[in-house]
């Protein structure tokens, strides 16, 4: 076999041609878009990535804000609670005292009103009494009580104003 070497130079400049053609038309442009494919793709990764890291930041930050926010909370809960509290006490205490006054007024007001029944009881005994006796007395006598009290009384002052009188 004879090997032409016209044809294989053809043949090496046509592959030639057609390496420097593909190369010029078909893979250079298509190596610019992977290539731009691959750039654009590496953007979007990177801007992922800085939102992912601006993300991160924001939770922490938002975390760190709920954290002081809930300490807060119970701060001012317990504050809450604190001041409930105080306030339930000084409001228990007024009412015992309140309580406590009103029963010794009350207790006050009752032993006036038993010390007030025990002198009109006392008072009214006494003038039934006086009007008892004052009846069998006058139904006894033959002249008025009153008259011989007086009576009496005056025999009593006349023997004292004589006793008195006397020299010693």
């Amino acid at each position: 076999m004879l090997i032409d070497w016209f044809t294989v130079g053809a043949q090496a400049l046509n592959f030639a041609i057609l390496v420097w053609l593909m190369k010029r038309f078909l893979y250079g442009p298509i190596l610019a878009v992977v290539e731009a494919r691959d750039d654009r793709i590496a953007a979007e990764l990177a801007d992922a990535k800085e939102k992912q890291d601006e993300a991160q930041q924001a939770r922490a930050a938002f975390q760190e804000k709920n954290a002081k926010l809930d300490g807060e909370r119970a701060a001012l809960l317990q504050e809450a609670k604190e001041g409930a509290a105080a306030e339930r006490k000084r409001l228990l205490d007024a009412a015992r005292d309140a309580a406590d006054a009103l029963g010794e007024e009350r207790r006050k007001a009752l032993d006036l009103a038993a010390d007030n029944l025990e002198e009109s009881i006392a008072e009214r005994a006494q003038m039934e009494v006086f009007a008892i006796a004052k009846k069998e007395l006058v139904d006894l006598a033959s002249a008025s009580l009153e008259q011989q009290a007086v009576e009496v009384f005056i025999r009593r002052l006349r023997a004292l104003w004589t006793h008195t009188r006397r020299p010693r």
